[in-house]
């Protein structure tokens, strides 16, 4: 579908690489959170990111529907309790790695969402 067919208010409608590109960066999103958690003893939250990683690398390599996306994307994860706004320390000073964490997962986030999703709509 061109850009001169697409739907009013849409603005680009993921195509089989996109998803690559995205499950790619899922993959090595979700395994630097996986990684940072366990380095700072938060085995649960390392683990619930490995397997987010893992369900990211399988459908690389196996293929994927959209099912498959929607699947993976919407079961991720919280993460920590600090990274929710409604925890008491939300906003209290972190160590440079939280923030780290912080940012990762706000990436990761959004690229679960677009994982999701079929199409970006145009936002004037």
């Amino acid at each position: 579908m061109g850009d001169a067919q697409l739907p009013r208010g849409v603005e680009h409608v993921f195509t089989a690489e996109d998803r690559e590109a995205q499950l790619v960066d899922f993959e090595l999103i979700c395994e630097r959170l996986a990684d940072a958690f366990a380095a700072h003893d938060d085995p649960r939250a390392a683990e619930l990111f490995r397997a987010r990683a893992a369900g990211a690398r399988r459908l690389q390599v196996e293929g994927f529907s959209q099912a498959d996306l929607n699947e993976l994307g919407g079961q991720f994860p919280a993460g920590a309790w600090w990274l929710n706004p409604k925890a008491a320390d939300y906003n209290a000073p972190r160590e440079p790695w939280q923030d780290d964490v912080a940012s990762l997962h706000r990436l990761a986030s959004a690229t679960a969402s677009d994982l999701r999703a079929i199409a970006t709509l145009y936002r004037p």
